[in-house]
């Protein structure tokens, strides 16, 4: 593979826009290891301190009803899918194509 000048650009392109994806995601990550008292805008770029683990848990309990709800809805409406797609595709099975071509000309 020969390098070459649009190559390079193309990479540093990528570069640039997977840092630019990554950067609020380490945010947000080491905000949520960091206390309260540490969270402000000075230290918005260092590492913690020490290792806050409790504000995990205290979203989660925040958000135990509404993660319930989700997930309950995400598995009801992939079964729902699933079976609905499956008749459809029995019945497509059962039909002669011709028959169904004429119909709907």
């Amino acid at each position: 593979m020969k390098i070459t000048n649009k190559r390079i650009i193309l990479y540093v392109v990528l570069v640039f826009f997977a840092f630019l994806y990554l950067v609020p995601m380490y945010m947000a990550f080491i905000t949520a290891l960091k206390s309260p008292d540490e969270i402000n805008l000075l230290t918005a770029w260092k590492l913690p301190s020490k290792l806050h683990w409790q504000s995990f848990s205290d979203a989660f309990l925040l958000l135990r009803k509404n993660i319930f709800n989700s997930v309950v809805l995400t598995v009801s409406a992939t079964l729902i899918s699933a079976f609905l797609g499956s008749i459809n595709g029995y019945v497509f099975s059962k039909i002669n194509l011709r028959e169904v071509i004429s119909f709907f000309h």
